[in-house]
């Protein structure tokens, strides 16, 4: 008997068998491959599959072909090899085969040298600001590979939008694969990158990867990341420090720092290069560093100063023309640090960083030397920077004794946010309890101020406060605001809504904090917590206390009425430091006009967070003030009881009625007399704690 074949469920299965061995496809490399964090000994190469695969480099040296192998499950692939010598020439090709089976994928095979011995010459090549126009970084990079450079460096912005996958393709890795294969490449991380997670994903760097030192040849590389905290005491700035004042760093010949945001440009001013220049530059200066490589402002700047407190020179190169849409001139800064200035340029730069001499040029997309200059190796001695005055700006107070918006002490300064001749001088008015007809402070006369509506965003007050960074941020994210006020009854019938505080520098969004007239509850984003009174005195304390987020922390006349939270570290609530380009906050305005006019008797700042029980311990308002002068014989506010407060009161000596602490009267009785002399002279020398 013959077996029957059925010879259609046959031809289904060939056909099924061959459709499942179709779908086993040769996976494609779609980055890469190139070079990361080479050094003497070792290197990472990189590449991207387009499906799940396994990685292995191949590599040819010293007369063996070897392989190291990476396990599947990714895309991307990133794999290190080592055992090399210094200079050592280096051939390989990458392999990858989908995790689903099929035929292997291989690239081209490149060959790259490791890093080269310390104290060996080099050429660099570095730029900034690629990120718009992968058309003109495509030209920048067929130059580069024409100058032959053995390490690039890019000083960020190398995409314009970071979480977007394919611009790191198209924009920065695309353009530069034909170069990257074969030279090394840093990278430090500008604001364009926004920190997404593919920064790290295609680059393997040193350290945390946004922040570390590298050593090639006979230069000491620092890179930085200007999107984080950098104040002295942060852990960036610690590292920073302990990095340029290494012996590896203070022995090399030439010692660069490069990060994105620059701490001068004569084209732009923004917040952090203040900050640069306030945190890094002295240290910078002290270290001996010299070039401070960066971009972001899409012109070409550079410039030489030497410190008189140094005597040695430290140059600023800004290298932004890579491809970013370039920059006019509209901020016209006159700095020292700055010498030229070319704009409206496409460019990148080609340093040669030889045995004594180093030397620049600036090369333009056409192949033209824009600018060029050399510079000699100069011995160094790297020490701390001067630690400078970053310490706490300590409480002040103003209690209007004196018809005007002088403190009563402390450093911070008062003043009306459209100028001396503007609408709210015009309506602030001053007096007394009993002038105004307003109840008396426990039972007592008292100073006050009465502050008008404010309008428009132009009206209100500025707070200089004199605070440092704190909180870990870069920012003043600690702080206690406290107000002795009275809200008359006729601005609750007329207005919605009373600002405390805006931290916006120009005043040009919703307040902070505000007190809902409707209720009388303070807070800000539907959070109103507490009820002040109207016609009532009352002692208003807001606490912002940052440890794992921001908390505003609300009190009325020393109980507390509620919390919220107000989100991350250096956020909207946090106000800029005194070495901001805006170092203040405004009092009793908001940009839209919700605002209302009340009396004010007492107000305090201190940038720190004021414990529950220092609050409480100032219970409700009082007609002498919040809280006296913590050191009242340190009349100037320094910290130390010298000839500056002798000066003070010499000059009010004698006053027989009305002085206040800023005349000299020390102990508060009103006048300035032997008995304030006295105790100047016993606490003379001394340091206030």
């Amino acid at each position: 008997m013959r077996t029957k074949v059925n010879t259609a469920g046959v031809a289904w299965l060939l056909l099924a068998a061959g459709f499942a061995q179709a779908q086993v496809e040769t996976p494609q490399i779609i980055k890469g491959p190139y070079l990361q964090h080479l050094t003497q000994d070792a290197v990472t190469i990189m590449w991207e599959t387009d499906v799940p695969a396994d990685g292995t480099v191949h590599y040819l040296a010293g007369g063996n072909w070897l392989s190291a192998s990476g396990p599947g499950g990714g895309t991307i692939h990133e794999i290190r090899i080592s055992g090399f010598t210094p200079m050592q020439q280096v051939t390989y090709y990458v392999e990858s085969i989908a995790d689903a089976g099929g035929d292997p994928v291989q690239s081209t095979q490149a060959t790259f040298f490791t890093a080269p011995p310390t104290g060996t010459p080099f050429r660099l090549c570095t730029w900034g600001d690629n990120q718009d126009r992968p058309e003109v970084f495509s030209q920048h990079v067929a130059r580069m590979i024409e100058d032959q450079p053995d390490l690039l460096l890019a000083c960020g912005d190398v995409v314009s939008t970071g979480p977007n996958y394919d611009e790191w393709e198209n924009r920065f890795l695309g353009p530069l694969r034909p170069l990257i294969q074969y030279t090394p490449m840093i990278v430090a991380i500008g604001n364009h990158e926004q920190n997404a997670h593919w920064f790290y994903d295609f680059l393997a760097q040193p350290g945390n990867e946004h922040w570390f030192s590298y050593m090639y040849g006979n230069a000491f590389f620092l890179i930085l990341d200007t999107n984080f905290p950098f104040n002295p005491g942060s852990e960036q700035y610690e590292f920073a420090e302990q990095a340029l004042l290494s012996p590896e760093a203070q022995s090399a010949t030439w010692l660069f720092v490069a990060h994105h945001h620059p701490g001068y440009s004569e084209v732009w001013e923004e917040n952090v290069y203040a900050q640069i220049r306030a945190y890094l530059i002295p240290l910078y200066e002290s270290a001996g560093v010299d070039i401070n490589f960066h971009g972001h402002i899409h012109d070409y700047e550079r410039g030489e100063f030497t410190p008189p407190q140094t005597g040695r020179r430290l140059w600023q190169v800004q290298t932004s023309g890579a491809g970013g849409t370039l920059w006019y001139d509209g901020f016209d800064g006159e700095w020292e640090q700055i010498d030229l200035v070319i704009l409206d340029t496409y460019h990148y730069c080609v340093v040669d960083v030889g045995l004594s001499e180093l030397t620049l040029r600036a090369i333009d997309i056409d192949g033209n030397q824009i600018d060029s200059f050399t510079i000699q190796a100069q011995p160094r001695d790297g020490q701390p920077p001067d630690p400078g005055d970053f310490g706490p700006a300590g409480p002040t107070q103003w209690d209007f004794t004196s018809g005007d918006l002088a403190a009563s002490y402390g450093p911070g300064v008062l003043e009306f946010a459209d100028g001396p001749g503007g609408s709210t001088a015009q309506q602030t008015t001053f007096g007394t309890t009993t002038t105004f007809g307003l109840p008396d402070i426990a039972g007592q006369p008292a100073s006050v101020m009465r502050f008008p509506k404010a309008t428009s965003n132009r009206m209100g007050f500025r707070v200089r406060h004199g605070a440092p960074a704190n909180g870990g941020g870069i920012y003043v994210n600690e702080y206690t605001l406290i107000m002795d006020l009275l809200i008359p009854q006729s601005t609750f019938n007329t207005d919605d809504w009373l600002p405390f505080h805006n931290t916006n520098c120009c005043n040009a969004n919703d307040a902070d904090v505000f007190v809902r007239l409707s209720d009388g509850g303070i807070g800000i984003s539907g959070v109103y917590q507490g009820q002040l009174e109207a016609n009532t005195w009352q002692r208003v304390a807001l606490v912002f206390d940052f440890t794992s987020q921001l908390e505003l922390i609300k009190y009325v006349d020393g109980i507390e009425v509620g919390r919220q939270g107000l989100g991350g570290l250096d956020g909207r609530w946090s106000l800029y430091t005194r070495i901001d380009a805006w170092p203040w906050f405004f009092l009793f305005t908001d940009d839209s006009g919700d605002a209302a006019s009340a009396y004010l008797n007492s107000l305090h700042f201190v940038d720190r967070a004021m414990s529950p029980a220092e609050i409480g311990a100032f219970g409700g308002p009082d007609a002498d003030g919040i809280a006296p002068p913590p050191c009242p014989e340190d009349l100037s506010g320094d910290g130390t009881v010298d000839l500056a407060d002798l000066a003070i009161l010499l000059a009010g000596y004698g006053t027989p009625s009305g002085a206040t602490h800023s005349d000299g009267d020390i102990d508060g009785d009103g006048d300035v007399d032997l008995t304030d002399l006295s105790l100047l002279l016993a606490s003379f020398g001394s340091p206030c704690d």
